[in-house]
């Protein structure tokens, strides 16, 4: 008899039937018991081995069958399917999608799928790709296609990682590789709308310039990686912050009030430079430019504003101006050098001459009174120690000093003399300046003014926001300069331009309605320094 382990693992249905078989077509048995016993099991093995042999080959032709049907199902379907190796190999790939990317099946069989998507998409699949092995979880993107005639089409991958032991039927694919099946869609019908979408989405992700979205709370909604680069935060952080968290304090007013412009409707878009702080401290200027993007009810959404960098421009900029205050100090302190020494020598050598010739002394003293008296108009014999000059009184002696010397009269008024009396004195640094500026401004008006003519007036206009100086008077001429450009400039208004200081000063000409030259000096902090303001 068999062994009983072996008797076990045997179908008892399948020799139940081969029992009935060999019942119903006996055998000659051998005389002997235990040889009936053998003959008899090994009949019955017999039959129930070539029953397992028709049974495998009824499965085996099944399984053909369902092979081909799975061959056809998967070559036919509408939807292109293929199987990346761990490399981006195609290691399958089904007819469908082989006609849309032009090639035949065994010409696309170990290559690269990224060699059929277009330049501008490669690090967005390449991205993809890589995301999809680190995850080991499904996603989907869609790109642009280069087929093999040429012709681009726009194609959604939905990709769904394959771990190693669920594909080891697939060709190319190595044991223990990671597989990735893909489902290809053509979706050219949707082209124009994806298009602009993923137009969109690589200016936003690859501008130089920073993107910013943001509600209307003011907090980020979405940021660009230009955008992060420039603020030193990662997007996780920004998204959890309003623009005015990293704009810098004393730009945080106007900014507000800008934009509160776009929710009143006021303005579509705005534009001004900013200064950001930089999550490690370091301050970043800007160029800002804001649009307010409307919902379906026309109310404001959302704003975008996209800052450009202009550090540099600005460090550059700052650097022009100290370059150039240098400049002009040097010329200054020039001038200045030069004037004190001269009228200090002509003053000593007046002061010879005293007592030489008894009936020359008066007007010899009256010499050396108007030297000295011009040396302290320009504020180079000042008794203040920090040189700094009263604008009214320096003002009326320069107009006294010019008409002295000229010989002709200049008129001079105080405008609102009680409202804001003359306690103005011009900045330290810009005394001797701003002396001599105003001084060629009233002498050019009476040298250009006919001597026939009515005499030049000059009036100053003291306010809380500043002074205006202003000079009238009929020019002989129209005149032909221009004092932004030096165009025309006599020695007298190329000292005033070289000598005008670029912060706090404006000056302009033109003609007014009686045709007189109108001349206005406008002067503002910091170049004037109110009583209370510190020396």
């Amino acid at each position: 008899m068999n062994p009983p382990d072996e008797n076990s693992n045997r179908d008892p249905q399948l020799r139940a039937v081969a029992e009935r078989q060999l019942a119903d077509n006996p055998q000659e048995m051998p005389p002997a018991s235990s040889a009936e016993e053998m003959l008899h099991e090994l009949q019955v093995q017999q039959i129930e081995l070539e029953m397992q042999n028709e049974t495998l080959r009824r499965s085996q032709i099944e399984l053909a069958a369902s092979r081909d049907r799975y061959a056809e199902l998967y070559d036919c379907l509408p939807i292109g399917y293929l199987t990346l190796d761990s490399h981006g190999m195609i290691a399958e790939i089904n007819l469908t999608c082989a006609a849309m990317l032009g090639l035949e099946r065994k010409r696309l069989l170990r290559r690269r799928l990224a060699s059929f998507v277009i330049p501008s998409d490669h690090d967005i699949w390449t991205q993809h790709f890589l995301n999809i092995k680190k995850r080991n979880e499904g996603d989907s993107v869609e790109l642009s296609l280069r087929r093999s005639n040429g012709l681009v089409f726009q194609a959604r991958l939905d990709c769904v990682p394959e771990f190693a032991g669920q594909h080891a039927g697939s060709a190319g694919v190595g044991a223990g590789d990671t597989a990735i099946r893909v489902a290809m869609s053509d979706i050219s019908e949707k082209a124009p709308e994806k298009q602009s979408n993923q137009n969109f989405r690589a200016i936003f992700e690859r501008s130089p310039i920073g993107i910013g979205i943001a509600g209307t709370d003011r907090r980020y909604r979405m940021v660009n990686p230009a955008m992060c680069r420039m603020l030193g935060y990662s997007e996780t952080e920004l998204l959890g912050m309003k623009f005015t968290d990293v704009t810098h304090p004393d730009d945080v007013r106007l900014n507000v009030w800008n934009v509160e412009g776009l929710d009143a409707g006021e303005a579509s878009h705005f534009a001004m430079e900013k200064r950001y702080i930089r999550k490690d401290g370091e301050i970043v200027w800007v160029s800002l430019n804001v649009v307010a993007v409307k919902g379906d009810n026309g109310r404001e959404s959302y704003t975008v504003g996209l800052a450009e960098d202009i550090t540099a421009r600005k460090q550059a900029e700052e650097q022009r101006l100290t370059d150039a205050r240098e400049q002009r100090d040097t010329l200054v302190r020039e001038v200045h050098h030069r004037i004190k020494n001269n009228l200090q020598s002509v003053a000593g050598l007046l002061q010879r001459e005293l007592g030489q010739f008894l009936e020359l002394d008066p007007r010899l003293e009256a010499a050396i009174s108007q030297v000295n008296a011009i040396a302290v108009v320009h504020g180079l014999q000042s008794v203040s120690p920090d040189e700094a000059i009263n604008l009214c009184e320096s003002i009326k002696s320069i107009c006294a000093s010019v008409a002295n010397l000229s010989q002709r009269p200049v008129l001079f008024r105080l405008e609102n003399e009680q409202a804001a009396p003359c306690p103005v004195r011009v900045a330290t640094n810009e005394a001797v300046s701003m002396a001599l500026v105003i001084n060629e401004l009233v002498l050019n008006a009476v040298k250009h003014s006919p001597p026939d003519g009515a005499a030049p007036i000059v009036s100053l206009g003291v306010s809380g926001k500043g002074a205006q100086l202003r000079i009238r008077n009929a020019p002989a001429k129209t005149p032909a300069f221009n004092i932004d450009t030096g165009k025309g400039l006599g020695t007298g208004l190329r000292l005033v331009r070289s000598l005008l200081p670029g912060a706090g000063a404006q000056l302009t000409y033109h003609l007014d309605d009686e045709n007189l030259l109108l001349t206005r000096l406008n002067l503002t902090a910091p170049l004037l320094m109110t009583p209370d303001s510190p020396p």
